[in-house]
């Protein structure tokens, strides 16, 4: 991987996408069979491609382009670490996403110029949405398919736009790895600890980009067991005994705090006590008003589709096919149609809840960044779907035989 990085760097990321999906036509012993192992076979190799393909950063300060929002960030960090608005962070409302700002000064701090320390940032942060598909699956359909799924992020990173936003300075990767560590430690709950870390990360997730609170608050459905079926949404009776109400607890207070204590820094500095108030939430409003609910429908869809094609204005593209196919698991799931009911309910409501944003604002510029946040929660229910539907035939096959 580090040698394709540095000899053909024009190519290198088809390569590395080939590297990395042999990874799951691997012999793997039985011992090794565990997070561990996905982390040497698949992470491993897209965290030595990145760094490699960086070598040549090293030692250089980069410009960004000015007027930019990633040339603001840098703006906003200098102000806050080197002029010491702690607080205020460069704007009394956040026209632009709010915490990506420190986190790029932290960074700047630990590196100097902070486009190396990004890329470093940004791909831990890939690893991070890789390992919770894996997470997601390997439970409910063994090893060999969550490490296909823990692929599938890597993959759609490396051949679709997406490898841009590695280390370009803004917040889309970040914020979602932020939510899905967060479901990690929810999922985990072996203690307080685990509550608070993953009350903390969810708030963390919200305050660095703002669209996705309807994702960070879904976190609160890994209270329930994830081999939940989604169909069981509709009989409350059946998951309602399954829910750790301590998990839902932690994430709506948590959630709640951080709405509160960000609407009081921005009553602090305009009067105004709001959490979206001087954000671009107005702005970029799908439903505008003044618009005519004919006239809002065909923006929603358009905007949906543009997250879930990962292209603007929508088209299909083979990168975003997993998104697209998650889509159509959950849609079936929540129908309760054969064999898809049976997709895990809190990734289905995961996936949902990060898609539903798009109903509400759309984002402009850099092609597929607004479709980051849903990899992860994308190629958990692609794992699953292609795991039950090789059982299916798997299964056929023996009942021909046995016939």
């Amino acid at each position: 991987m580090a040698v394709v990085a540095r000899q053909v760097p024009a190519e290198a990321h088809v390569y590395a996408a080939a590297v990395i999906a042999f990874a799951v036509l691997v012999p793997v012993r039985r011992r090794v069979e565990h997070a561990r192992g996905v982390f040497f076979l698949a992470i491993l190799p897209w965290l030595t491609f990145m760094c490699a393909l960086m070598l040549d950063r090293i030692g250089r300060w980069e410009l960004y382009g000015i007027g930019n929002d990633n040339f603001q960030f840098q703006r906003f960090s200098y102000r806050i670490f080197m002029q010491q608005f702690w607080l205020e962070g460069g704007q009394e409302t956040f026209w632009n996403q709010p915490l990506f700002r420190w986190i790029a000064g932290a960074l700047h701090m630990l590196f100097g110029d902070s486009t190396v320390g990004q890329v470093y940032w940004d791909a831990a942060g890939v690893a991070v949405i890789a390992l919770f598909a894996y997470r997601i699956v390997a439970p409910l359909a063994g090893f060999a398919w969550g490490l296909t799924a823990s692929v599938a992020p890597l993959v759609m990173f490396l051949l679709g736009p997406s490898l841009e936003f590695v280390g370009f300075g803004l917040s889309e990767i970040s914020s979602a790895a932020l939510i899905y560590l967060a479901a990690f430690f929810a999922m985990r709950n072996r203690g307080y600890g685990d509550l608070v870390t993953a009350g903390l990360l969810v708030v963390l997730g919200f305050y660095t980009r703002l669209n996705n609170l309807p994702m960070a608050m879904a976190v609160a459905a890994f209270a329930l067991p994830v081999a939940t079926p989604a169909s069981a949404w509709v009989r409350p009776r059946v998951w309602l005994p399954l829910v750790k109400w301590r998990v839902v607890l932690s994430i709506a207070v948590a959630l709640a705090v951080g709405a509160l204590l960000f609407a009081w820094r921005t009553w602090y500095y305009t009067g105004v006590f709001g959490v979206f108030h001087g954000t671009q939430r107005e702005y970029l409003a799908v439903w505008k008003p003044g618009m005519t609910l004919a006239e809002a429908v065909p923006a929603m869809v358009s905007s949906l589709m543009m997250v879930l094609t990962g292209a603007d204005p929508p088209a299909f593209a083979w990168y975003a096919l997993p998104i697209l196919a998650a889509a159509v698991v959950a849609a079936a799931a929540l129908a309760g149609a054969p064999v898809l009911r049976d997709a895990p309910l809190p990734v289905v409501a995961m996936f949902v809840a990060g898609a539903s944003g798009a109903l509400v604002t759309r984002g402009w510029a850099h092609e597929g960044r607004f479709s980051i946040h849903l990899y992860g929660a994308s190629a958990a229910l692609c794992g699953w779907g292609l795991s039950r539907a090789w059982a299916r035939l798997e299964s056929r096959q023996h009942q021909k035989e046995a016939a």
